[in-house]
């Protein structure tokens, strides 16, 4: 797993690369894949997102729940496009949706939490460039 990180670690620090390391030993946490040199890249706060295209330097102003269903179009177009394959990613995007995210979900719910952090609720990145470390292939 060191020899992986060391690997990546160049491509890594560029903005917007993601890094998914697994700790434990279960088949769950087999593997290690790494994203950079994102085609898009999706955010949101509050109700309001943006999608910024990288390559053509285009950015889209969208409502939060929008940027949800434009994430989930590009999945269902490159989900038909690619074969099914033994690997647990062979590309998409790569990120995460925060709790906060929820008050775009169900907005009657309360808000009580102080965001202190700043953080995107929504963030994803769509890399042009990934590595898979398959931990279980070193036994």
């Amino acid at each position: 797993m060191k020899d992986f990180f060391i690997k990546v670690a160049p491509y890594i620090k560029n903005p917007f690369s993601v890094l998914l390391m697994s700790g434990e030993e279960t088949d769950c946490s087999r593997y290690c894949i790494a994203g950079w040199d994102p085609l898009l890249v999706v955010s949101s706060k509050g109700n309001q997102a943006q999608i910024w295209n990288t390559k053509e330097n285009t950015i889209q102003k969208f409502t939060s729940s929008d940027a949800l269903l434009f994430i989930d179009k590009i999945i269902d177009k490159i989900s038909k496009k690619i074969p099914y394959r033994e690997n647990p990613f062979v590309g998409g995007f790569m990120g995460y949706i925060s709790y906060e995210f929820k008050n775009v979900i169900e907005p009657h719910l309360p808000q009580n939490a102080k965001d202190d952090l700043g953080l995107p609720d929504l963030f994803f990145v769509f890399p042009s460039k990934v590595a898979v470390f398959d931990k279980k292939k070193l036994n």
